[in-house]
């Protein structure tokens, strides 16, 4: 088993190998952007050359209405891949001003008419809004976008269940997790603090989150936003657990989904300092109120959880 920084670069070098000669991984676009922004994310990048290729890719494959796929997630983490392209690649020179600027066009339709009517789809979930938001905050906020932010927000505290997870999968709780911390929710909000419980509730004894990789890796992602400096034991064992299951060529199961996700799992936490950097976090009003949280019907009892409404 290799030690946490040699899988890091282990599973970098094998995800540039797998990278198509025209920039993308598989020519897809979501993988091409989660990709480039997790290598980017995890500052093991040593071939500079490649990652330009990616987004130079990314640029010429947007749609003419300014998406990726016609698909908010792609679409929101793509921006975030683009922007993080032109602060930390010194070597792109094209001007991605234009792409992002369409791009968060796109978004802002979604979200001014589609993106309820989709929320009610069982194939769209809240990690879907919740990336559109993360994207709104790593650029020049409007008056608009603040108030989407405010929207999303409240639709995500809203759609918490009960137990504290969102949908119940770790994927999602995990990315709504991180993005109502980067809009500046403090971490022991109770929503926040409820999902955390719930993240660590689900680890079993292996100290895998269901058995699988990229459960195992977005529980770590979330845990790791939450305690930051504190680095729980529960969260140690996730990662001896993922580690136990790379490969000696440094992929998970030879897949690059899973491999990028184990990645920024792994990588994340050398940036624990600065894990709000780039981040622009609007100054939100959050009045308290009060909200039924649970209900234990063996016991007749009703607890109330203080809640925050975004003004």
């Amino acid at each position: 088993m290799y030690s946490r920084r040699e899988a890091i670069q282990k599973s970098v070098s094998w995800l540039f190998k797998m990278q198509r000669s025209n920039g993308s991984w598989e020519n897809a676009a979501w993988k091409t952007a989660f990709v480039t922004h997790v290598i980017i994310e995890s500052k093991a990048e040593r071939e500079n050359k490649k990652l330009v290729n990616a987004i130079n890719w990314l640029v010429d494959t947007q749609n003419n209405n300014g998406s990726w796929e016609d698909d908010l997630w792609t679409t929101a983490v793509t921006i975030k891949a683009l922007i993080q392209g032109t602060r930390k690649l010194h070597d792109l020179k094209i001007n991605n001003r234009n792409v992002l600027e369409k791009a968060f066009t796109w978004i802002e339709m979604q979200c001014e008419d589609e993106w309820k009517q989709q929320l009610e789809s069982a194939d769209f979930g809240p990690a879907f809004p919740a990336q559109a938001m993360s994207a709104f905050l790593r650029y020049d906020l409007t008056k608009k976008q603040m108030r989407y932010i405010k929207q999303i927000i409240k639709y995500l505290l809203k759609e918490q269940e009960i137990d504290g997870s969102w949908y119940d999968d770790l994927r999602h709780t995990s990315q709504v997790v991180i993005s109502l911390l980067e809009a500046g929710l403090p971490t022991d909000h109770d929503a926040i603090s409820h999902a955390y419980a719930w993240i660590k509730s689900k680890q079993l004894k292996d100290g895998s989150w269901r058995g699988e990789i990229p459960q195992t890796a977005n529980a770590i992602l979330g845990g790791i936003y939450i305690a930051m400096d504190c680095k729980p034991k529960f969260l140690d064992a996730g990662v001896r657990w993922l580690l136990s299951k790379q490969l000696n060529d440094g992929s998970w199961v030879k897949d690059v989904r899973f491999t990028a996700w184990s990645l920024y799992s792994l990588s994340i936490i050398d940036r624990i300092p600065d894990l709000f950097e780039g981040i622009k976090r609007p100054e939100l009003k959050i009045p308290k109120i009060n909200r039924i949280y649970s209900i234990d019907a063996s016991k007749d009892k009703i607890d109330t959880l203080s809640v925050f409404a975004i003004a």
